[in-house]
């Protein structure tokens, strides 16, 4: 049983893009003026979809045409499978965006911005560059630039001091955690954040990168000749051959 074709109409593609079967991509985006009872009327959808270079768009996801501006992903972004993209939506360049996201109409996102699985995003907001949001989580308010929000619905992660935020193309995180209890109620203290350079934890951690996709780093052992069964463990976990 062979897959279904991707159907593309009213689009432009660049330059090796790779688009995964069942996907939709320039059909009307959902536009209606309300009326009420009496029905409603269809906004003309005249605009496009501009696909930039080194994009790849996951099996199943729909990309509405614009209405009053052109649908645009930016190059290098990369899509997952089943992700919603309404009409006159902006997404910059090398964006991630994981399964089963849903962006509504006239948003514009940055570059560099990493969406988790079931993110939902309300129409005419912005996301600045290098921002991150947890998986799950419902977008009401914009986002500033190298923001990591999270929850449903999003916030701010409190837990990201003073400009200590995490970029997954940079490097990842370790922290650690205090806990006080008074009146018998227990609070977490903030937890602070030390950027880790992304040469140190390949050494730890041998995937070939840019396989390697870490969140944040707890903690670093740099002796491991007596902790040979971490290092095997990891290697018979990771998905790609290490290093030779």
């Amino acid at each position: 049983m062979s897959a279904p074709a991707p159907r593309s109409s009213s689009a432009l593609i660049g330059n090796n893009v790779l688009i995964h079967p069942g996907c939709s991509i320039g059909q009307d985006g959902y536009g209606f003026i309300f009326f009420g009872p009496e029905g409603h009327l269809k906004v003309p959808q005249t605009g496009r979809v501009l696909i930039q270079n080194n994009v790849e768009i996951g099996a199943g996801t729909t990309i509405d045409r614009g209405s009053l501006r052109d649908t645009v992903i930016g190059e290098g972004t990369k899509i997952d499978n089943q992700v919603q993209i309404g009409h006159n939506v902006t997404i910059g360049r090398h964006c991630l965006l994981a399964a089963q996201i849903g962006l509504a109409g006239s948003l514009t996102i940055g570059d560099n911005v990493a969406l988790g699985a079931k993110v939902g995003i309300n129409n005419h907001l912005k996301i600045g560059d290098g921002a991150q949001v947890t998986a799950m989580s419902g977008v009401k308010d914009d986002i500033p630039p190298n923001g990591r929000w999270g929850g449903f619905f999003a916030k701010a992660d409190q837990a990201v001091v003073q400009g200590d935020r995490c970029s997954g193309a940079s490097g990842a995180a370790r922290h650690g955690r205090s806990e006080r209890r008074g009146a018998g109620v227990m609070e977490e203290a903030p937890v602070r954040f030390e950027l880790v350079d992304i040469n140190e934890i390949l050494k730890t951690l041998p995937h070939r990168y840019p396989m390697l996709l870490i969140d944040r780093v707890i903690k670093i052992r740099t002796d491991y000749s007596r902790h040979r069964h971490q290092e095997r463990h990891l290697q018979r976990a990771a998905v790609s051959r290490p290093f030779s």
